[in-house]
């Protein structure tokens, strides 16, 4: 997924959803750092990103790969009640 894509597609979500990685347990995205051609989400000890905070990060670079903390690409997304889960 690239991050024009993401943009796009926040358009039309909910900007109270929190933003995490699927998986058991899920992994809250708190944070986000451009590196190398890639938009990196990472999880610290802060509260987790929400759609609305994404948008304020005002990253310009449309052409950046969305990845995980240790960079594999994400393809997707699905909603479970008040989450956003990237797989």
């Amino acid at each position: 997924m690239e991050l024009n894509e993401l943009v796009t597609l926040f358009h039309h979500l909910e900007p109270s959803l929190k933003l995490a990685i699927d998986g058991d347990p899920i992994e809250p995205i708190t944070a986000v750092k451009v590196e190398q051609g890639q938009l990196v989400c990472q999880s610290t000890d802060e509260q987790p990103l929400t759609i609305e905070r994404f948008r304020n990060l005002n990253i310009t670079n449309g052409d950046l790969t969305v990845v995980d903390a240790d960079h594999t690409r994400l393809f997707g997304f699905r909603q479970s009640n008040h989450w956003l889960l990237f797989k």
